[in-house]
């Protein structure tokens, strides 16, 4: 909000003076990853790392284990952009915690849920956008997010087919 003052004078008349307030509706800008660019559908791996903050805009590969924030960051916005979250087009998954006042998501203690991929059930991994939006319009940025882990034995026994060897043990 900007004040803009004008002061008219001539010499029949006193000078008259205005003052006015101007707010400049801003659309809102999502903070991008400071990585080097990457080719569309690459992944950076980070699935040595314990704890990973990124920003929106960089597809991950992260193992289960870790710990991964993914943040939504509007470095600029007027008035201050609303930050909404969606997954694949849906609602986040409950295993997702949104923090900061919903600028970040939290992975933790992800699990790869094979079943739910046999079912076509919501899983961890896909395509997570946010969305900032104020008056002026809405931006968005987008990450797709590829959980990496252990699978356990009980898992593989019920989904995949043993190699024949073991089918003569």
């Amino acid at each position: 909000e900007t004040t803009f003052c004008c002061t008219a004078a001539n010499v029949k008349s006193p000078s008259a003076y205005k003052c006015t307030k101007i707010t400049l509706i801003l659309l809102p800008h999502i903070k991008k990853p400071s990585s080097r660019r990457r080719r569309p559908g690459d992944c950076k791996d980070v699935t040595n790392e314990k704890i990973i903050h990124e920003h929106v805009g960089i597809n991950l590969c992260y193992h289960t284990s870790s710990i991964l924030y993914l943040h939504c960051v509007t470095d600029r916005g007027n008035p201050k952009p609303r930050i909404t979250w969606r997954k694949d087009g849906s609602n986040l998954p409950k295993a997702v915690k949104l923090l900061n006042n919903g600028t970040s998501l939290l992975f933790q203690n992800t699990k790869i849920d094979l079943q739910a991929e046999v079912d076509g059930l919501p899983t961890v991994g896909g395509n997570y956008t946010c969305m900032a939006a104020n008056p002026s319009g809405t931006v968005t940025a987008s990450s797709v997010i590829i959980p990496i882990g252990e699978i356990s034995q009980d898992i593989m026994n019920k989904h995949f087919i043993p190699l024949q060897e073991d089918l003569y043990k």
